[in-house]
């Protein structure tokens, strides 16, 4: 499933993504949360994004494996019209500000200018836009929840603990033929692009703490998968647009 599991490695025009932020060193451990709760299947993935958006911000870094295993590392800001965020692996930056994408780096114009998407540009152009897209659903992965309704197996049981927390694990299998027939994923995965899929199926581990807040994704389809870890809650992200001269006309 390479349009889902993308590798964040150069493809096609457009190479992905730059250094984001630094993640101090942690100093004392944090007191464990024993607290817990356990959310039905319609409630998974509704709850985990609600819980993300009462927060405000995260900070997420995304290992893909299968062709081509790169990173990804976000700062996401929620709450607004649409997310922001600040995206960043390899040598490229992807930022979403005010409801407009910018990518720059490898693969956009000059690599030093910031690229700003345009829906109605042809040709490469479009296709730095369709890619910036891509990206910044990347940075989401907790939108993978959405297909939960759509699961054929929901397991739960007691998980380890993250950085103090006690957590739920949830286990998925998630029929992806009848999730994007449902449009659970929107323009990202669709019934169309999986239509010549020999495997239609998502399998994922997922651990959530007492808040609902996703700690841990862990996903696949067929030999092709990705690890996600979400951390920083609540942390000031902020974010500007680039200025004028900084956009390549």
């Amino acid at each position: 499933m390479k349009r889902f599991l993308m590798p964040l490695a150069a493809t096609g025009a457009v190479a992905l993504l730059a250094a984001c932020g630094n993640t101090p060193a942690p100093s004392a451990q944090p007191a464990a949360d024993q607290s817990t709760t356990t959310l039905s299947q319609a409630d998974l993935g509704e709850k985990a994004q609600e819980a993300l958006t009462k927060k405000g911000t995260f900070h997420v870094e995304s290992k893909t494996s299968g062709d081509g295993p790169s990173t990804l590392i976000a700062d996401v800001k929620l709450g607004g019209a649409k997310p922001e965020f600040l995206i960043t692996a390899d040598k490229t930056t992807v930022m979403g500000v005010g409801g407009q994408l910018y990518g720059q780096g490898d693969g956009f114009a000059d690599g030093t200018h910031w690229v700003k998407d345009d829906p109605n540009r042809t040709g490469i152009a479009a296709l730095n836009g369709t890619m910036m897209r891509l990206i910044a659903w990347q940075a989401q992965p907790q939108q993978l929840l959405a297909g939960t309704p759509y699961a054929t197996k929901f397991e739960t049981a007691a998980g380890p603990q993250v950085d103090g927390a006690a957590t739920t694990q949830y286990k998925l299998t998630i029929d992806l033929a009848k999730a994007t027939q449902a449009n659970a994923f929107g323009d990202y995965l669709t019934a169309e692009s999986i239509k010549d899929e020999k495997d239609k199926t998502l399998t994922a581990t997922v651990l959530l703490d007492g808040d609902s807040l996703p700690r841990k994704i862990d996903y696949a389809i067929g030999e092709d998968g990705g690890s996600s870890t979400f951390s920083k809650f609540g942390d000031p992200v902020v974010l500007a647009a680039p200025k004028i001269d900084e956009v390549a006309k």
